[in-house]
């Protein structure tokens, strides 16, 4: 069975475990390896005085990395970064324009992709070689017992539980394809007002800045989407860009969903597959729902990354100069 079967079987059992409402979030940290030896080319930048980091350059040309140079257009997907991961792709994308820097969104520091319980010893070592030593799980403690992941020797893995729930049983209320995008906007506006998922964002993006990571969630779509969406967006991404590469989910998915729908339509019938089908693809308005929703409560993205998540100036400058050049 492929690593992206496996990964329907599961969320057919459980009707898109990944999903997300509202509640409180525990917050922890569990670590499996060393320290990211990243660690000791940034902790020095820290103590520089807020708005020098960015004139210092990119750290990630200390660290190995891929290529930088931008290779596709935004609309195009890569090859995954790992073949036994889904959905895992470079955060910049083939090498997104930013408003900082020369320019440039670098590719090789912030990854993204599904869980990792079926981590391949080939991606394994792959891992090694792209430097990636910390990996951190947005999933709840349910999802991760039925997926561990699989964790590479000197890989950290840190733990930020962002939900209290999924969709099994409440999927069974959801009656048409409308209720269920009600639903998913809903959760995508929670992203932002929920005071658990905010705290678990802020501590995401303080903690990652200076680590070469990569993160993710079940399916690495929603709240990893998002995750994504304020990592671009810090790293000065334009919203449009911000948008279509979310999209970009259901190309990297699109077996998974696929299979799923036939399962449900099979199995359930074909208008619990068109419901559950709002469920498991990327849509333009809920992540435009987490946008209006920081619009409606902070103003401007960067007041809710300020403000709302509290990310400190100088976490913003280190995230900005391992993202950009």
């Amino acid at each position: 069975m492929s690593p992206v079967t496996r990964s329907s079987a599961r969320l057919v059992t459980a009707l898109a475990t990944t999903l997300v409402v509202a509640g409180g979030v525990t917050l922890s940290a569990t670590t499996s390896a060393a320290a990211d030896p990243a660690d000791d080319l940034t902790g020095s930048l820290t103590a520089l005085p807020p708005g020098v980091l960015t004139a210092v350059g990119s750290l990630g040309s200390l660290i190995p990395g891929t290529p930088n140079e931008p290779t596709e257009p935004v609309g195009t997907p890569e090859a995954p970064v790992l073949p036994s991961v889904a959905n895992s792709r470079d955060m910049a994308g083939p090498g997104y324009a930013s408003s900082h820097g020369i320019g440039r969104f670098i590719r090789g520091f912030f990854y993204r992709s599904g869980d990792f319980g079926a981590l391949s010893p080939a991606d394994k070592a792959k891992m090694n070689d792209l430097g990636v030593y910390t990996i951190y799980d947005l999933r709840t403690p349910t999802e991760v017992s039925a997926a561990p992941d699989v964790v590479p020797n000197a890989t950290d893995r840190v733990s930020i539980p962002i939900g209290v729930g999924d969709l099994t049983g409440v999927a069974e209320t959801l009656t048409t394809p409308e209720q269920a995008r009600a639903y998913m906007q809903d959760m995508y506006r929670k992203f932002v007002t929920d005071p658990g998922a905010t705290a678990g964002f802020g501590q995401l993006l303080n903690d990652t800045s200076s680590r070469r990571s990569i993160v993710h969630c079940t399916n690495g779509k929603d709240r990893t989407g998002w995750a994504a969406a304020l990592v671009q967006s810090i790293a000065g991404v334009s919203r449009a860009t911000i948008e279509q590469d979310y999209l970009l989910s259901d190309d990297y998915l699109e077996a998974d969903i696929e299979d799923q729908l036939a399962e449900i339509t099979a199995t359930q019938g074909a208008q619990a597959a068109a419901v559950a089908e709002q469920l498991l693809r990327a849509d333009p308005s809920y992540i435009a729902a987490a946008f209006d929703a920081v619009e409606q409560h902070y103003g401007t993205i960067a007041n809710y990354i300020r403000d709302g998540l509290q990310v400190t100036e100088t976490n913003e400058d280190l995230i900005r100069l391992n993202a950009t050049e």
